[in-house]
């Protein structure tokens, strides 16, 4: 997923669905400002 403010995209499941699901996901934030 990518995830901005405001928001320009979105692709596949959300963190809290993948991680429901049983997937290992790894989720990290980069500063755009």
């Amino acid at each position: 997923m990518v995830f901005s403010d405001p928001e320009v995209a979105a692709v596949g499941l959300t963190e809290t669905a993948a991680r429901e699901a049983g997937l290992t996901i790894r989720a990290v934030e980069y500063d755009l400002g």
